[in-house]
């Protein structure tokens, strides 16, 4: 033996924490992702005059890649006609609350980190 090594119960904690960071850094990222659509939301809103916009999540994936949202309409019509009404409907929500609201979402589920000793 090199040198002590640690115990074999302790691998599940450590790769359970590792897990728990990932989920809370893409919990991040969501959050600040939907602060960020709510920010251009009002920035829109006050270009307009006061007038309320808000972005749907259809708009926003036009401008984050406009051949896949069609694509996927296109797809959703001809393949799975189920989904079609169902991913409409998903497609007319407000895009700041859907990013953010999944992003406290995750939030939750990674739970809280443990204490430090």
């Amino acid at each position: 033996m090199c040198g002590p090594q640690a115990p074999d119960s302790l691998e599940p904690a450590i790769a359970g924490q590792n897990v728990q960071t990932v989920l809370r850094l893409v919990s991040l990222v969501l959050l600040v992702g939907g602060l960020a659509l709510m920010g251009a939301d009002v920035i829109t809103s006050m270009d307009k005059g006061g007038e309320p916009y808000v972005r749907s999540i259809a708009q926003v994936w036009q401008a984050l890649g406009p051949q896949s949202l069609g694509a996927f309409q296109g797809w959703a019509r001809a393949q799975a006609p189920w989904l079609n009404a169902g991913s409409e409907s998903l497609l007319t929500l407000w895009g700041w609350a859907v990013v953010g609201g999944l992003g406290v979402l995750l939030s939750f589920v990674a739970g809280r980190l443990p204490a430090r000793h």
